[in-house]
């Protein structure tokens, strides 16, 4: 299968790749080799040190820890096109599991080319820095609402940070109920409220939202 177009889509939504010119988009591309991942397959380890940064293209991830009684808490979900290796610029490990939550299409990149494009090029070292800002932003405020914000509320806010494009979220009430800081049955409460208020449909596996910024009112 041809995914020229894919990756030269992925690419372009890359907030790290934003300041490189086309000849240095078109290396990255050129060195990228395309790997498929299976649901539930473990891409990296929290420790892990990968030679190789990593583009979604396709498929989802959950970052997630184990407990030291062996149960996973899936933290966030992602879809492309996110992309994994930041910390590796730093020569830090991998802070959290990374596991497949979707079938995954992902490309693949050496660090060493990565780190030699943006020697070459210091205003995307600024862009990156940039992004990574925001990412600690956006977890501000994620730990804020855990804080402040009822159980439905967070389930709202969870639901849609991981939906597609298109507004489904493939996940468990068991990953919901980790993900918003609750129990499973609280979780599943808060779920079938919201599917009575209208704001989501319910589906084996799958939560179709209806819509997006609405107000739960417990």
């Amino acid at each position: 299968m041809d995914y020229t177009a894919l990756l030269k889509l992925r690419f372009s939504q890359v907030a790290l790749f934003s300041g490189l010119s086309e000849k240095e988009m078109d290396v990255l591309r050129r060195e990228a080799v395309i790997r498929k991942f299976q649901e539930r397959e473990v891409v990296a380890r929290e420790g892990d040190k990968p030679d190789f940064f990593m583009v979604l293209l396709s498929g989802s991830v959950d970052i997630c820890r184990t407990t030291f009684g062996g149960e996973t808490i899936v933290y966030r979900r992602l879809y492309p096109p996110v992309v994994f290796g930041y910390s590796l610029l730093a020569a830090k490990p991998y802070s959290a599991d990374i596991i497949v939550a979707e079938t995954l299409m992902a490309a693949i990149i050496p660090l060493s080319v990565v780190k030699r494009i943006l020697i070459d090029n210091p205003e995307a070292i600024f862009t990156a820095l940039n992004h990574l800002s925001s990412v600690v932003s956006s977890l501000s405020t994620e730990n804020q609402e855990l804080r402040t914000l009822s159980l439905k509320e967070r389930v709202m806010r969870v639901l849609e940070r991981i939906c597609d494009n298109n507004g489904n979220c493939r996940v468990s009430h068991e990953e919901l109920a980790n993900m918003a800081g609750g129990t499973r049955a609280n979780t599943s409460r808060a779920l079938k409220n919201l599917e009575i208020s209208g704001y989501l449909e319910l589906r084996r596996r799958l939560i179709s939202l209806k819509k997006y910024g609405a107000e739960g009112q417990d």
